[in-house]
């Protein structure tokens, strides 16, 4: 299991490949080993590199690769396209379209998305929660009406089941009376036949 003291000792490796990292590049945000740099330089060779030592590193936003052209940074976005384009792009296919520097894209989409949250954070946010609030407490009280119900009801089932049990027990009762009645007049005339044949 990795403790504190071993995770500070965990090496920082390069991004071009598994060696340690010594060195980084500012612009391109790159953690790098002594062998990749002219690797990195070689592959950007349109861009400017400010490598340093790891220890001397600038966090900074990083901006993506052209899709177009391989090994170009985005510097710009068309607004007529609604893409980001490296200075080779700006110069060839949308040179006669209106461009804004990337940072300044970036940056107005952050303020939109901060707008946006500040939108739901206050309006929908809230309003949701009252309808959540409505909904638990209709809930609520329809739980207690169908406790109430189920209460009734329960209810209802003992009063009518003594109910029935009051009307068989008067049935039971009747069917007795009358067997002993009947008996009683069943007896009368056996003995009375059989005392009069004896």
């Amino acid at each position: 299991m990795a403790t504190p003291t071993s995770w500070a000792q965990e090496v920082i490796t390069c991004d071009l490949c598994p060696k340690p990292t010594q060195q980084f590049c500012n612009n391109c945000q790159v953690s790098l080993c002594v062998d990749c740099v002219s690797k990195h330089v070689d592959k950007f060779k349109s861009q400017i590199h400010d490598i340093v030592h790891f220890t001397n590193r600038k966090i900074q936003p990083v901006f993506p690769e052209c899709k177009v052209h391989s090994n170009q940074r985005c510097m710009a976005h068309c607004q007529k396209c609604d893409v980001h384009g490296c200075l080779r792009c700006i110069l060839s296919s949308h040179n006669t379209h209106n461009f804004t520097e990337i940072h300044m894209y970036f940056e107005m989409k952050k303020n939109e998305i901060g707008s946006e949250n500040h939108k739901i954070e206050s309006i929908i946010v809230p309003k949701y929660k009252q309808k959540i609030e409505n909904l638990a407490s209709k809930i609520s009280t329809s739980t207690a009406k169908f406790d109430e119900l189920e209460k009734e009801a329960e209810k209802h089932r003992k009063l009518w089941h003594q109910e029935v049990d009051n009307i068989f027990n008067k049935l039971n009762s009747l069917i007795k009376s009358t067997r002993f009645k009947i008996s009683t007049i069943q007896d009368k005339k056996f003995y009375s036949s059989y005392d009069a044949y004896c």
